[in-house]
């Protein structure tokens, strides 16, 4: 609405004539709008507008109405498309690996059939590392873009495919392995090795947690202040950045 003299603007409005709500008053201008928010659907509404000027003099419309809208219908169903699905033998080893995905969009998973694939986008295979007959774990992915996997050992993949290095010592689960901010993998010992692997990125051996017994580390974590936690038969174990025990 319009006012022949700088005023403010302000509306009263509600289901009923009495009105009940009101907006704030807005700074005087010449040619007005107002907007507010909490209205129902499908409602009917009263409204008038008030305007002051300088002197205090106060103009109020008449009455009016108006309809919201009414909220659109629910969806009567849904259609999922599948974008691509890849056939390879036994893929995914559904117990313990999930796939991890690169800054490129390449996605790694390991198979039943003792392999880590690499995967394009489209779904088309880019290429598979096989380890020593063994269930590979889920990948993770270094800062600089190894892939580290543990079966019985652990392998550091390059991201053509080929094998950066692989552990010589240990005997690991099929469980990721955890990677440390400085670039340290920590992998925990299948049972009747039993014991928390420390492996600096060249797969050399940084340290060895031994906790006294032989049942094996099953999963891993690393807390803010570097701290390795396991949990193995009945027991949770934290450890230290520099492989002592911490509780």
């Amino acid at each position: 609405w319009s006012t022949n003299e700088i005023s403010t603007s302000q509306v009263e409005y509600g289901i009923a004539v009495s009105y009940g709500s009101i907006t704030a008053e807005a700074p005087p201008v010449f040619s007005h709008k107002m907007s507010f928010f909490d209205l129902q659907a499908d409602i009917a509404y009263h409204y008038r507008v008030k305007s002051k000027d300088a002197a205090g003099n106060t103009a109020t419309s008449g009455d009016y109405t108006f309809t919201t809208l009414a909220p659109p219908p629910p969806p009567t169903s849904i259609t999922v498309f599948k974008k691509w699905s890849l056939a390879i033998g036994n893929f995914l080893t559904s117990n313990f690996a999930g796939p991890a995905i690169g800054s490129d969009g390449t996605i790694y998973a390991s198979g039943t059939d003792y392999h880590v694939y690499a995967v394009n986008s489209d779904g088309t295979q880019k290429w598979r590392f096989k380890t020593d007959n063994s269930y590979p774990s889920s990948p993770i992915i270094g800062n600089n873009g190894i892939i580290y996997a543990s079966g019985t050992k652990l392998y550091a993949i390059n991201p053509d495919g080929t094998q950066k290095w692989k552990s010589s010592f240990g005997t690991f689960y099929s469980n990721a392995p955890v990677l440390g901010s400085d670039g340290t993998i920590y992998a925990g010992g299948a049972g009747g090795d039993g014991k928390l692997y420390a492996i600096n990125s060249d797969g050399t051996q940084k340290w060895i947690f031994d906790k006294g017994n032989t049942s094996g580390f099953m999963s891993l974590a690393i807390g803010a202040d570097g701290t390795i936690f396991g949990t193995a038969g009945f027991g949770l174990y934290a450890v230290n950045a520099n492989g002592t025990k911490k509780c």
